[in-house]
Parts: C-alpha cells; structure tokens; sequence
C-alpha cells in the first residue's frame, strides 16, 4: 500500500467530536507520531485507518480503494498494536499465535511463527502462560501478533 488519505474526515460520539473536519495523507515508507492530550482523537483516527471504524463523514481512501472496499479486500494489509495486547492470559504465547493464524487462515502457521518468535526474541517463552509475562514480553508477543498476516 503507497497512500492512505483522509479528505474531510469526522467522527461523532453523541454531540463530541473525537475528529472533525480531518485532512491527511499517509504514505508508505514514513513514520507517523500522532500526539495530543487524552480525548484528542488518536484512538479514533488510528482505528478508522485500520478499517475498524466507519467515518461519520469525509472519506477514507487506500490506494484508491473506498473504506468499505478496504474492509471487505484488505484488512490483512495492516498490523496494529495497542496499549492493550489483545493476548489471550490463560494460553502460552505459542497457543496464543497459533489461534490468531488459525482466525487469519495464515499457511504453514507453524513456521511463520517459529520465525516470528525469534524476531521478537520471545522462543524461551513461547510456551509459558501470557499471565506470566511482563509487560514488555506481552508487547513483543501482540507485535509478532500483528505480523502474522505480513501487513504492509
């Protein structure tokens, strides 16, 4: 993917709005730091340009692509990692990615995750409890998570 652009984006939760009025252009290979006080709208706009959120108003365009097409074509092409790691504590880390290779449908699971693993540094304790880990181990395991699907 080479372009993500907003055009007149809003967002409205009840008579708030999280964004209004937002132009920008995402493009690929540059780093974005979104930064602003709590209720700024960064979850917001992260989520939209994930597809995880529909704009009130204004578009959303990838490659050309509507959101709509993006949700239904795409949504393998992003990676996304929150302050909450969305791991599962009661399974193993490798219990962990092999149900979201399994969700994604990700051929030879088990290879991509060995790989994965060692990428993040995280093989000694692929099969200890999430429960178990720090804060730090969890954030590597959901980044190695979320590049089960090869996002671009």
């Amino acid at each position: 993917m080479e372009r993500i652009e907003l055009e007149k984006v809003a967002k409205v939760y009840g008579r708030s709005y999280a964004l209004n009025r937002v132009d920008t252009v995402f493009k690929a290979g540059t780093l974005v730091a979104l930064l602003g006080p709590n209720g700024a709208g960064k979850s917001t706009l992260i989520s939209m340009v994930g597809t995880l959120l529909l704009p009130d108003r204004g578009t959303v365009t990838y490659d050309g692509l509507s959101h709509e097409q993006m949700v239904r074509k795409g949504r393998g092409r992003f990676g996304y990692v929150s302050h909450d790691a969305l791991l599962y504590l009661d399974l193993s880390g490798m219990e962990n990615l092999v149900f979201y290779a399994a969700l994604y449908d990700i051929p030879n699971p088990q290879a991509r995750i060995a790989e994965l693993l060692k990428r993040v540094d995280m093989t000694y304790a692929a099969e200890k409890l999430v429960r178990s880990y720090s804060r730090g181990m969890r954030q590597r395991l959901s980044i190695a998570r979320a590049l089960l699907q090869r996002p671009e």
